[in-house]
């Protein structure tokens, strides 16, 4: 077996580093060969406390963003062969070989990236965990137009960027196409530490390490078949309220789009008209709770319309509602 780093960047997590971390030890992965990175900028965290007493590594980083504070530790503090992203957000699920699936997929040496096929979630996560993980990330338009990086249970695919798969039974083993390369590199994202000196990518934008990846030659990554629970928040309105925060961040300029997914505004344009529809997103909810039947699919002719005025908004205002996702 491989060794393995995990990293977990926080900022005031003390709320949701418990669970996170505790997940992780439940794992029968060997305690000799794991090692468990909490990074944070601030020392006066009480979540380190408690990330200590669960047998974490606590690093004090530079007071930077989180994405910033995963380069700092991969190079300065990182031992494992193997490198694993997860936020503080982030639950792995109560299933003890998680880590060895994950971590066993690189006894294929052309793989050099891994992340899970789809998000999953528990009883008592909120609607809105539940129904971004049913549709396979963090915005139902994006689903769409297949800039999703897990498996949308409407469009029954984990995303519509070209590629090759072949499945090799508990993975898919994954051919990435650079001219069209899926929102890949965080929540779970597992890859060789050796490749990450090929591509330093400081300051970190993990979409931009993963295009970077593939500029080089490593084209092959794996879908892992398991899931991984990512918490979304605690209800409906507060994920609109990240939605207008971050469009107003790209109206300022502090995020910038750089990268469309190989999509045009032509695409776009069409997928906000049968959106607005209404009679795409209801049949859509439809057959998704057929596939896997829970209440939280209410929420998406909702939500898509709720984001589709936002974006038509801002758009207005001269920003692209499509631009680089935050972890």
């Amino acid at each position: 077996m491989k060794s393995l780093t995990i990293i977990i960047p926080t900022h005031r997590d003390e709320s949701r580093i418990g669970a996170c971390l505790c997940a992780i030890f439940a794992q029968d992965y060997p305690r000799e060969l794991l090692q468990v990175l909490v990074v944070d900028d601030n020392p006066e965290d009480r979540g380190l406390t408690l990330a200590r007493e669960l047998g974490a590594e606590v690093v004090i980083a530079p007071h930077r963003s989180e994405d910033l504070k995963k380069p700092f530790a991969i190079h300065q503090y990182a031992r494992g062969e193997i490198i694993g992203l997860l936020d503080s957000d982030n639950v792995i699920p109560e299933q003890p070989d998680w880590l060895r699936r994950m971590v066993a997929v690189f006894s294929d040496p052309v793989i050099w990236g891994c992340d899970t096929l789809y998000y999953t979630f528990r009883p008592e996560d909120t609607r809105i965990t539940k129904y971004l993980a049913l549709i396979g990330g963090d915005d139902p338009i994006a689903s769409y137009l297949g800039v999703n990086d897990r498996y949308c249970y409407f469009t029954q695919q984990w995303t519509g960027a070209a590629r090759r798969e072949v499945d090799r039974g508990d993975y898919l083993e994954v051919e990435l196409d650079p001219r069209q390369i899926p929102a890949l590199g965080s929540n779970g994202f597992f890859f060789r530490k050796a490749l990450f000196n090929e591509v330093p990518n400081n300051p970190f934008v993990h979409q931009v390490f993963v295009r970077d990846m593939v500029a080089k030659g490593h084209t092959r990554i794996a879908k892992v078949k398991q899931g991984l629970i990512h918490v979304q928040g605690s209800s409906f309105s507060n994920f609109l309220r990240k939605k207008i925060r971050r469009m107003k961040r790209r109206r300022s300029g502090e995020l910038s789009a750089g990268y469309s997914y190989g999509m045009t505004r032509g695409d776009m344009l069409r997928t906000g008209l049968r959106v607005a529809t209404i009679v795409l997103p209801v049949w859509d909810a439809m057959a998704g709770y057929r596939r896997k039947p829970t209440s939280a699919w209410w929420l998406h002719p909702i939500a898509c319309i709720c984001l589709l005025f936002i974006y038509a908004f801002y758009t207005l205002k001269g920003v692209t509602p499509v631009a680089k996702r935050e972890a």
